[in-house]
């Protein structure tokens, strides 16, 4: 009975070993066709005369091996899968000679009974002596009699016993000797969660599992680069075996595993590539104390460099532009260079050809110096008298001060002060005219002399000096670029500074710091004045009496042009003097009652009293006396006529 059992036994298992050994043999054909095929690259590799070079033979060699011993492996399990099959078959030809033994018994039977067991389900007897079910089992059958009410152990679960409820009771079969533990109906849920964070769904059993795992099968992870998908890796535990990237966000990098989705990314970083991305500027209204304690308004402008994210855009399933080294934004870099007074960019673009230009702002590096460690330095914004003049004291900061203003304000012929480094260096000798080396003492703060010697630089030299164009217009830069001294004649100043006669004409033309005489446009109006003592001046006029009705006209524009010329002498302080004389002329007789009367070169005032008292009358068809009255004009000694 024994060997019917387990011929059973086998018959049963007989239907999952054919399945498993077609897989062995599945396994098996695809593992020898490896081994062939690497046999194959090996002999191929081996057969070549030359050398070669196999960046991943370490690899390849690893793999081969591998498959050898998978190889063995499927050879060992093939064979012991046949032996089982083998015995499998000698079980089933017993199983079918065993039943046709019984049916051959039971032809042959004559005790006229259905050969089924006659005993009492001992389970039932257990939980009720009055129950009396028979036995389900055939006459002589070995074991417990057991009726075929469907028992089940009474034992209970040890899975639900592990976590403290003993309540639920196993439901394999009464006395069940497979499996050998106890388990209830129900389907445990494991307490634990995935590496997600997802519950786990591998139910509970009598041995504890250590991997946790959910339903998901992909990547859990985001893409490290923040856009809002998941990683594309189908491994679920990738996150396990992921390697390190480092990734750039800002100016800052980080080693993160590497979680990436299908997509392309820009890169995070900041541009790096050479010049400017962006400048930007801010304009306030602020107020200056000075250290006297005057206290006025002024623009402050403030300059800063922005860095605009990189515009690269990286590949998919790459963590970096590894293949380009730079950070490179989309925009239009401008020049990095700074004005040596004020610190504003060059805004032309970057790697530009020629000068640089910008615009300027505050000079905050700059202080005021003087010679005299006293010295109260005055700033106005124009020569009237009606606007704030800032004081500033030596040593203060010029912060208020911009480089346009300044330069403007500064006029014809300033300089500005650089360090003199001595010898062949010194600024006189590298730039000729357009500098002068200085002796003086310059102060920092009234009890502070520099110990330092300076160099006087023309303003346009300067700013050429260091490849700038000046912070002014071309018209502005004209004047800068002349002579500052003047006719003391055309420009006069009073006590206190101020311009009170100028004249486009009053300064010298020649250049700053010219060798020579000035030039004065001016200078031939004064030599034709001093060739004179003065000017006589005489006007004949016409009183017939034809002239009734234009003689007022004439006196009137006579005494036009008299006071005129008093206004001219007065503005100019001309040391040449102006004389007036009249004639007035009639017909000849006997026509005219005179033919002329003659008033002699005097002054203005009297020369009028003599137009006023004029008067019309008497006068023929006759020719008037014209010459007799151009005649009496005659010139004085050292006047012009």
């Amino acid at each position: 009975s024994n060997e019917i059992f387990q011929a059973n036994k086998l018959i049963h298992e007989h239907l999952s070993l054919s399945n498993i050994l077609k897989s062995a043999n599945e396994e098996l054909v695809r593992l020898t066709t490896n081994k062939e095929q690497f046999n194959k690259q090996l002999y191929e590799t081996n057969s070549i005369n030359h050398p070669m070079n196999f960046v991943n033979s370490h690899e390849c060699n690893e793999k081969y091996q591998q498959i050898v011993k998978d190889y063995e492996n499927a050879s060992l399990y093939n064979k012991h899968l046949r032996q089982e099959l083998s015995d499998v078959g000698i079980y089933s030809r017993l199983t079918i000679d065993i039943e046709h033994l019984e049916r051959e018994a039971q032809n042959k039977c004559s005790c006229e009974t259905d050969h089924k067991c006659s005993g009492i389900c001992q389970i039932c007897a257990a939980e009720d002596k009055t129950k009396q079910n028979p036995c389900m089992f055939k006459a002589g059958h070995d074991g417990a009699h057991k009726c075929d009410s469907g028992h089940v152990c009474k034992k209970s679960c040890q899975i639900c016993e592990i976590y403290g409820k003993s309540d639920n009771k196993c439901h394999f079969a009464y006395e069940h000797q497979e499996p050998e533990y106890h388990q209830c109906e129900r389907i445990h849920q494991c307490p634990a969660t995935c590496i997600c964070s997802d519950p786990c769904t591998v139910p509970l059993e009598l041995k504890p599992h250590s991997v946790h795992q959910c339903n998901k099968k992909d990547c859990w992870k985001p893409c490290i680069f923040s856009c809002g998908k998941s990683c594309a890796n189908q491994d679920h535990k990738h996150d396990i075996t992921a390697e390190l990237v480092t990734i750039i966000d800002g100016r800052e990098t980080h080693q993160v595993k590497k979680h990436l989705c299908n997509e392309c990314h820009y890169c995070k970083g900041i541009c790096d590539a050479p010049g400017v991305c962006k400048q930007e500027y801010k304009t306030q209204q602020r107020k200056w104390t000075t250290e006297s304690g005057q206290e006025f308004m002024y623009d402050h402008i403030e300059v800063e460099e922005v860095r605009d994210k990189c515009g690269i855009k990286i590949l998919a399933g790459k963590s970096s532009h590894s293949d380009i080294a730079n950070h490179r934004c989309d925009g239009q870099h401008t020049c990095q260079e700074r004005c040596p007074d004020c610190g504003s960019f060059c805004r032309n673009p970057h790697g530009h050809d020629g000068f640089h230009r910008t615009l300027h702002r505050n000079k905050e590096q700059h202080i005021f110096t003087s010679t005299n460690p006293n010295d109260q330095i005055e700033i106005r914004s124009n020569e009237s008298e009606e606007t704030i003049v800032r004081k500033y004291k030596v040593g203060e900061s010029a912060k208020p001060e911009n480089c346009s203003v300044s330069c403007k304000r500064r006029g014809r012929s300033h300089f500005h002060l650089v360090e003199c480094l001595g010898g062949l260096t010194c600024w006189e000798k590298v730039l000729g005219n357009k500098a002068k080396h200085s002796d003086d003492t310059y102060y920092y703060e009234p009890d502070n002399p520099s110990t330092k010697k300076y160099d006087k630089i023309l303003c346009s030299a300067y700013w050429s000096h260091h490849k700038w164009f000046p912070p002014v217009n071309d018209i502005d830069k004209k004047m800068i670029d002349t002579c500052n001294i003047y006719c003391t004649n055309h420009v006069l100043r009073d006590q206190n500074g101020f311009i009170v006669k100028d004249s486009s004409k009053a300064f010298c033309t020649l250049d700053a710091w010219h060798s020579g005489n000035h030039v004065f446009e001016c200078q031939n109006d004064h030599h034709v004045l001093e060739m004179y003592q003065g000017i006589n001046v005489c006007f004949v006029i016409d009183t017939t009496g034809s002239m009734e009705p234009y003689f007022g006209q004439v006196k009137t524009a006579i005494n036009r042009i008299i006071n005129d010329n008093q206004t001219l002498l007065a503005k100019i302080k001309s040391k040449c003097d102006f004389q007036f004389s009249v004639v007035d002329y009639r017909d000849h007789e006997p026509e005219g009652d005179y033919v002329y009367h003659k008033c002699d070169f005097t002054s203005h005032t009297v020369a009028m009293q003599y137009v006023l008292n004029l008067k019309s009358g008497s006068g023929g068809d006759f020719p008037e006396a014209v010459l007799d009255g151009f005649l009496q004009n005659e010139p004085q000694s050292g006047h012009l006529s």
